[in-house]
């Protein structure tokens, strides 16, 4: 079966009523709402960013993986709607699979990393209980949304679609943000699930040494290489302080990072149609067969399997 991006074409749904694709509010929280039936057995698939996700299933199923790992959930009764949420400490595998008429109405708000750590100082109980979110990874927390919550989700759904509108939707989605993380409170841990995905309030050093990488990896030449020493010069720091400020704050090495970022934006050409090849060597590697090794390693397929299929 063939996979999808992350936007689902018009031919696999009906009855579409409102949003669909992702939009995102002025301080680039991202929103999705829809209600619409599935017209057919398929599947979609996405590489999602370290962040929270918020979320509440008013009526239907959702079946979906994150990193391999499947998750599903049910609205048996309209009256018990479920909230939902999961945090990336890293960036994750997200695969959803569409139902043959199966009805969904949900509602999913994305918190972009960033937009935590600008904001976020510890101070506060709702703030305490995001830090606890941010020490897991990839884990799903559910519990049954109350009245305020599923209120809040359905003014989404009475929205007409204007520029008044995107300012009333970015006070929805914070007020959701803060009656989505209380109903999920009690099952949130209380300490972190694993040392290895533990989250520790990133410097704005380190974000202005990711933002840097970020900016090269997507507009480089795909010949050049990116060495430590042309970041340190880019950034005016040593080495050694480039290297531990973004290892203390991202639990990775720059040239990991590096190559991860690499792989991600091969992975997106192929899904347009590019040539393996061309992608492999785009990606800096000379040989095919060690960017599929990489790419199987990272992803845990083979380039072949996500290539567009026309």
């Amino acid at each position: 079966m063939p996979q999808k991006s992350a936007k689902i074409r018009n031919s696999l749904i009906e009855n579409q009523s409102v949003c669909f694709d992702i939009d995102r509010t002025y301080s680039n929280i991202e929103y999705h709402y829809s209600d619409m039936i599935e017209k057919t057995d398929d599947r979609v698939v996405s590489e999602r960013k370290p962040g929270i996700t918020l979320g509440i299933l008013i009526e239907g199923k959702l079946d979906f993986t994150i990193d391999h790992q499947p998750i599903k959930l049910e609205v048996a009764n309209a009256s018990t709607p479920i909230c939902f949420g999961y945090n990336f400490a890293k960036p994750a595998q997200w695969k959803r699979r569409l139902i043959k008429n199966n009805r969904v109405k949900k509602l999913i708000i994305t918190i972009p990393q960033q937009w935590i750590n600008n904001r976020l100082s510890g101070d506060s109980n709702i703030e305490s209980m995001m830090y606890r979110f941010l020490q897991t990874h990839a884990e799903l927390i559910s519990s049954t949304a109350d009245s305020k919550t599923i209120e809040l989700a359905n003014s989404f759904f009475r929205q007409p679609r204007n520029n008044i509108s995107k300012i009333l939707l970015e006070s929805l989605s914070l007020q959701f943000i803060i009656s989505g993380l209380s109903v999920l409170s009690l099952e949130l841990p209380d300490k972190s699930v694993s040392d290895q995905y533990r989250i520790t309030k990133i410097s704005k050093e380190a974000i202005k040494i990711r933002s840097h990488i970020e900016k090269y990896c997507l507009n480089c030449e795909v010949t050049e290489k990116l060495t430590l020493t042309e970041i340190a010069y880019g950034l005016g720091a040593s080495v050694s302080t480039l290297q531990r400020q973004f290892r203390h704050a991202f639990s990775i090495t720059i040239g990991e990072y590096i190559r991860s970022r690499r792989l991600e934006l091969a992975k997106e050409q192929l899904e347009l149609g590019l040539n393996i090849g061309e992608v492999a060597y785009q990606a800096g590697y000379k040989h095919t067969s060690n960017f599929t090794s990489a790419f199987r390693k990272r992803f845990g397929e083979t380039p072949g399997s996500v290539c567009f299929i026309r």
